[in-house]
């Protein structure tokens, strides 16, 4: 199987558990400021050795050129649901490989 490496925006939440109006509100959001091809990959882990639950949402746009506008709709989404903006540690691209087919 094939792989092809591509960028995308990571935003990293400190947290394992959301409550699922916020994930609803976030997608929303994103999909405002990116438009609706956006598609998200959310993965949740333990990072070592810290031992603190991490979020890991990586967004799939044509548009990966907008961190500040994504980082401004994250913290807005946090707000309304009563996260406080701590929760958000980084909005960057990374680039990641996805095997041919998925996504």
């Amino acid at each position: 199987m094939s792989e092809q490496i591509i960028t995308v925006i990571r935003v990293r939440l400190v947290g394992r558990r959301w409550r699922l109006s916020f994930l609803k509100a976030l997608a929303e959001k994103l999909m405002e400021v990116l438009g609706g091809d956006t598609e998200v990959r959310i993965n949740s882990f333990i990072a070592q050795p810290s031992r603190l639950p991490i979020t890991d949402v990586d967004i799939f746009s044509g548009s990966v050129e907008k961190l500040t506008d994504v980082r401004r709709a994250v913290e807005d989404v946090l707000q309304e649901n009563n996260y406080p903006l701590g929760r958000l540690l980084t909005v960057k691209h990374v680039q990641v490989s996805m095997a041919a087919g998925e996504g």
